[in-house]
């Protein structure tokens, strides 16, 4: 649809930045799988909570760090800090 780069340019350089943001999510699975002790780990997408959700076994529920639970974060985002895995 969006064929032409010169006339779209902002269009494509949305679709380069989301590309690159979804590699970079898919680059952090590694550390996020070692801090839970776990070998791999996928993202999963729930209805009205969110994309790139991270589920783990409820075995190895223990083993994640309480900043990581969904809602539990005070910042702002919610989110995590990269911070919260490269330590482990």
């Amino acid at each position: 649809m969006f064929k032409d780069k010169s006339r779209f340019r902002g269009v494509w350089a949305a679709k380069d930045a989301v590309r690159a943001a979804e590699e970079h999510l898919q680059s952090l699975l590694p550390s996020l799988a070692r801090a839970v002790g776990l070998p791999t780990l996928s993202y999963t997408t729930i209805q009205n909570q969110g994309t790139h959700l991270v589920e783990v076994p409820v075995e190895a529920e223990r083993r994640v760090p309480r900043a990581w639970h969904k809602g539990r974060r005070e910042d702002a985002g919610g989110g995590l800090r990269r911070s919260d895995f490269d330590a482990t």
